[in-house]
């Protein structure tokens, strides 16, 4: 298999609730890793921004800020990957996964091996790479 499930190599208790479109608030406080995601979204630091567009006919992308009112700060260093194609556990083994390919499930990104082999070159091990849905087992 040639799809792999991206996700951050460290676990972070940080969880955010959308105020608006491009507007998130801290509602827990947690490590900001590469990765912030849940079922409604998924965060991803923009330093992997130029990555991701490789896929630009798969997924858009939108700057997003993060507020910590206990903190009084912002965050403008991440953006949301908005995924045009969806992947499940049934539907994996069917996908065309030759070149830079990117899908959603679930607030998790999928992503072929031209794409993991680029994300993988530019995350200084801060990323984790499983195959397919091996770690929702």
């Amino acid at each position: 298999m040639h799809i792999w499930n991206v996700d951050n190599t460290d676990f972070t208790n940080l969880l955010l609730w959308r105020n608006e479109r491009d507007i998130f608030r801290v509602i827990q406080d947690g490590n900001y890793c590469s990765i912030l995601n849940n079922g409604s979204y998924t965060l991803i630091n923009k330093k992997y921004e130029d990555i991701f567009l490789l896929a630009f006919d798969q997924v858009n992308v939108r700057p997003v800020r993060i507020h910590d009112y206990q903190f009084n700060s912002v965050v403008e260093d991440y953006i949301e990957l908005i995924f045009l194609n969806i992947i499940t556990p049934e539907t994996i083994d069917y996908e065309q996964n030759v070149g830079y390919k990117v899908w959603g499930f679930n607030g998790h990104i999928f992503v072929s091996q031209a794409l993991k082999d680029e994300l993988a070159q530019a995350s200084r091990n801060d990323l984790n790479f499983s195959p397919g849905f091996s770690y929702f087992s």
